[in-house]
């Protein structure tokens, strides 16, 4: 493989010492993104070379070619300008740790001081197929499902869906998915909302002056949230998509991805669309490996190994585990790919659907068992946070020490929130704990626990493994531990709570797992002393 850099032919590959200069960011100004020091563009093109250098064990002595590079990266890489789009709305690329994000980093960084050209030829099959998977992003809808009721999440969803419960301090839940499809370069986004749509609504719109800039109007792109029409229901997350395949038959998409806004995970949708059209399947829904002892509230799959979906079962007594691992099943992550004609296929052929008008049990079953579905396996974060036991552990899982999932700090796939800033601040009264900017701690002790917006404590409160919602107000001098704080709830001075499961239970929600539910209704918000000055 010959690399050109500024006009000048390079021979030589460069020692992956050099690969510090990978972590070089882009300007925050548009404008600067080329101006580099001659050091800087020194260091691009090694980083650069070192990347190519990883596809050969031996790159001095053998030359990958064009073909073993778009094999290893998984992109077609003659449409650089491609690139500078896709980056252009995700700096994170320049940070990135797989080795097609990489390279695009680096072409990016560079771009358009180098170019690659690849002394090998073309053959025909492959790199066509490979070449046609570029811009997969722009021959995709998306449609985001946020209609869900979270009635296992109740009380928290007494007055908000399911993906508008806050999270982590600073997000709601609905942030995770909205990231991703963002971060993914997705930009002909419908949200399907039904139960309290007036909340997200509200909240998208609030967010979309930070979003526009993001989104060409001109050309289609769009996030629309979409209710159901003329007094009608979802019956479902099948019936959802079906009640707007409208939408779906007059777009000019090839493909539709279908995704769910109530779980937490980081994901790079595109590598999910690269799966889908070099596989030619109808199908491909994305699968984690989860602990078999909490499967059984989720769908069940089982893949031949060429990952080819075989089976299928939603929510079953004795979730199959994997032969691999027995502590393990690979579960569906409710993150579909459909084929713009097999999807608009699947919901007519059968538009009553069964009682459930569910992807789970009317759709997946029948295309996996034509063969015409592929599994996707996803080996990172991912947690489903249905229940209030799931909810509270997969809060206190970002306090643990060096988590899997950093949505604070993480450049590579930045989690945005449309609530604003997600600020946390770093307190002496907290210790292994993330408390949001706003919240206000007075004298206080908090443990291993999560503050979120615009939440109080007062002096001598002493908060263990503790949940606070925004606006939960904590009296003075009280201990909470093994609970979660509802929105705006009060906590009168001196109360102890999570320290006695059976006068927990008289006054309070507790879960299965005896996390205990603070609620708003008692004692009144009113009742929340005024804030000091000198506090």
């Amino acid at each position: 493989m010959r690399l050109i850099f500024a006009g000048t032919p390079v021979a030589a590959w460069i020692p992956a010492t050099q690969r510090k200069f990978l972590a070089l960011a882009p300007g925050a100004n548009s404008n600067a993104r080329y101006r580099r020091t001659p050091e800087q563009w020194r260091g691009i093109h090694a980083a650069l070379l070192c990347v190519f250098a990883d596809v050969s064990p031996n790159p001095s002595a053998h030359s990958p070619g064009r073909q073993g590079i778009l094999k290893f990266c998984g992109l077609a890489y003659e449409r650089s300008d491609h690139f500078v789009k896709r980056i252009n709305r995700c700096d994170f690329l320049c940070k990135a740790q797989s080795a097609h994000q990489r390279v695009c980093a680096i072409l990016y960084s560079s771009c358009p001081r180098i170019s690659a050209q690849f002394s090998s030829k073309p053959s025909t099959s492959e790199d066509q197929r490979m070449s046609s998977a570029t811009h997969l992003e722009g021959k995709t809808l998306t449609f985001i499902l946020a209609g869900g009721e979270g009635e296992r999440l109740y009380p928290l969803t007494a007055d908000q869906p399911k993906p508008m419960v806050p999270f982590g301090g600073v997000f709601r839940i609905i942030d995770f998915t909205l990231s991703n499809v963002l971060n993914s370069g997705l930009r002909r986004i419908y949200v399907l909302t039904q139960y309290k749509h007036e909340r997200l609504h509200s909240y998208v719109r609030g967010g979309w002056p930070q979003l526009c800039n993001q989104f060409r109007r001109d050309c289609g792109e769009h996030i629309i949230c979409l209710p159901p029409g003329g007094g009608n229901r979802y019956r479902g997350t099948a019936d959802a998509v079906f009640q707007n395949i409208d939408r779906i038959e007059k777009s000019s998409a090839e493909y539709v991805l279908i995704v769910s806004a109530d779980q937490v995970y980081h994901m790079d949708y595109g590598e999910l669309l690269h799966r889908h059209h070099t596989s030619g399947a109808d199908l491909t829904m994305a699968a984690a490996q989860y602990p078999v002892e909490l499967a059984a509230s989720l769908g069940v799959i089982e893949a031949d190994p060429d990952g080819r979906a075989i089976k299928f079962e939603e929510k079953p007594i004795s979730p199959r585990p994997l032969q691999s691992n027995p502590e393990l099943a690979l579960v569906n992550m409710g993150v579909y790919v459909f084929g713009k004609g097999a999807l608009i296929e699947a919901l007519q052929k059968n538009p009553d659907f069964s009682d459930s008008h569910d992807f789970a049990n009317d759709i997946l079953p029948v295309l996996i068992r034509s063969g015409r579905a592929v599994v996707f396996p996803f080996d990172g974060y991912w947690r489903d946070v249905g229940t209030l036991d799931l909810y509270y552990r997969t809060n206190l899982d970002l306090l643990l020490a060096g988590t899997a999932l950093d949505p604070y700090e993480n450049p590579a796939w930045p989690t945005r929130t449309l609530a604003g800033p997600k600020s946390i601040q770093r307190s002496w009264l907290a210790s292994e704990s993330r408390v949001s900017l706003d919240a206000t701690l007075t004298a206080c002790n908090v443990r291993m626990s999560i503050v979120s917006r615009g939440a109080r404590i007062d002096a001598g409160a002493d908060l263990e493994a503790a949940i606070v919602l925004p606006g939960a107000y904590i009296g003075r001098g009280a201990k909470i531990r093994a609970a979660i704080v509802t929105e705006n709830a009060v906590v009168s001075p001196h109360a102890r709570i999570g320290y006695d499961t059976e006068a927990d239970r008289s006054e309070f929600p507790v879960s299965e797992n005896g996390i205990v539910i603070v609620g708003a209704s008692e004692p009144d918000r009113r009742r929340v002393p005024r804030l000091a000055r000198s506090a």
